[in-house]
């Protein structure tokens, strides 16, 4: 029996699977991969500043410039909050507090805009280790590939 030209419907099934599941899986790992190694950026984020000696908390970050607070004039009011990277229970966050100023200036509960750049958690400090992570990704697509590329005989 002459098989050319046959294709094996198992080679393909087999190939098929295997792709959607390796992606998927490279899809979490970008993910994971891109927190550990990212710094990001917030421009104009909108939060509702506390009561007088009050906190507001965005959790999960740790800022690497000062935050900048805008009113909705776009006026500068930054003097008129503190801010720390971590909560009262030592969880990573930037923690903003409204001044005795934000109260006389009257932007004490009231929508500003925060703007800086955070590290998320999550994000890796040593060069090392960012410099791993993304050789986790090289390495998970060639998977893929050593995966795929033996399995595609049903091409011939």
């Amino acid at each position: 029996m002459n098989s050319k030209g046959q294709i094996n419907l198992g080679s393909i099934i087999l190939v098929f699977i295997g792709i959607i599941v390796a992606i998927s899986l490279f899809a979490g790992t970008i993910n994971i991969v891109s927190d550990g190694t990212t710094i990001r950026t917030s421009t104009n984020e909108t939060v509702t500043s506390a009561a007088i000696n009050s906190t507001v908390s965005l959790t999960g970050r740790e800022n690497t410039t000062a935050v900048t607070v805008t009113n909705s004039t776009g006026t500068d009011i930054s003097s008129q909050f503190s801010f720390a990277s971590t909560d009262s229970s030592g969880n990573l966050a930037i923690v903003m507090t409204t001044l005795d100023a934000a109260g006389t200036g009257g932007n004490n509960n009231t929508d500003v805009n925060v703007s800086y750049s955070y590290k998320p958690s999550g994000y890796d400090n040593t060069t090392g280790g960012r410099a791993i992570l993304n050789l986790i990704l090289l390495l998970s697509a060639l998977a893929i590939a050593a995966f795929v590329i033996p399995r595609m005989d049903f091409i011939k």
